[in-house]
């Protein structure tokens, strides 16, 4: 089953997104895996629309928030990892107290999203080729100026990206303020890679990222013959396995 939910920020947009029910017996089940997005991506992608499906039979209650979007939503050029930081804490706050265990996946940008947001009481995270080292991710693939305008193409499709994300990302969260959010993170990280990624050089690669500067458990692997969608082959299963055990250790 899957509902629809909407929150009212500090700011006085309307936060969307979607609630999908764990299959169990129990009316409250004790965990729940909360999902973030990538930059210009969401809820509805395939990675992400198959994790609902698979962490449901598993018995967790899975989360996605729409990071902008909807009635009363941001407009995504109005958006920046601030934002989208804040937004994480929202949907945690939201649901505070409601289950023993919560569980973070971030996608893409989604990944320094959680890491700048530095949630307290999560059980674990699990990354998903996040972006790490803004800085060279910008540098290697800008923005161009349509009208003035900032265009970016994800997939083939050109998304209208606002000046303060750009500036942002080409000004902060080099590598090494990645590696200090890294330390000071307050649950177990996972990375996982995308091996053949054709945005591989903009990614996370498992010698580096999120969990390097992270002192408690930690795990980094790379699906080999994985796109940064995760849609080739099956490394969308391999994808979904290697979360469900990370989380399962918790």
């Amino acid at each position: 089953m899957e509902d629809n939910w909407q929150i009212t920020t500090q700011d006085g947009f309307t936060l969307h997104g979607l609630l999908n029910h764990a299959v169990s017996d129990e009316k409250t089940p004790e965990a729940c895996i909360i999902i973030i997005h990538g930059l210009a991506g969401n809820p509805h992608e395939y990675l992400h629309e198959r994790a609902a499906r698979f962490f449901v039979e598993e018995g967790y209650d899975v989360i996605r928030p729409y990071l902008y979007g909807g009635e009363n939503g941001r407009a995504l050029v109005d958006c920046t990892l601030q934002t989208h930081a804040q937004d994480v804490k929202t949907v945690l706050d939201n649901i505070k107290g409601k289950y023993k265990k919560l569980f973070l996946i971030g996608h893409s940008y989604g990944g320094p999203s959680i890491m700048i947001a530095q949630p307290e009481n999560i059980t674990a995270v699990s990354l998903w080729d996040p972006s790490f080292n803004l800085p060279a991710l910008w540098e290697m693939s800008p923005p161009q100026e349509v009208l003035g305008l900032n265009v970016v193409r994800f997939g083939g499709v050109d998304h209208l990206l606002g000046q303060e994300l750009i500036e942002e990302g080409r000004s902060r969260y080099n590598e090494a303020e990645c590696l200090e959010l890294s330390k000071s993170f307050s649950a177990p990280i996972q990375v996982i890679g995308a091996d053949e990624s054709d945005e591989a050089h903009l990614y996370a690669q498992c010698e580096l990222s999120w969990h390097s500067g992270y002192e408690g458990q930690k795990e980094c692997i790379k699906i080999a013959g994985a796109d940064h969608m995760f849609v080739r082959g099956r490394s969308c299963d391999e994808l979904l396995d290697a979360t469900l055990k990370w989380f399962k250790q918790f």
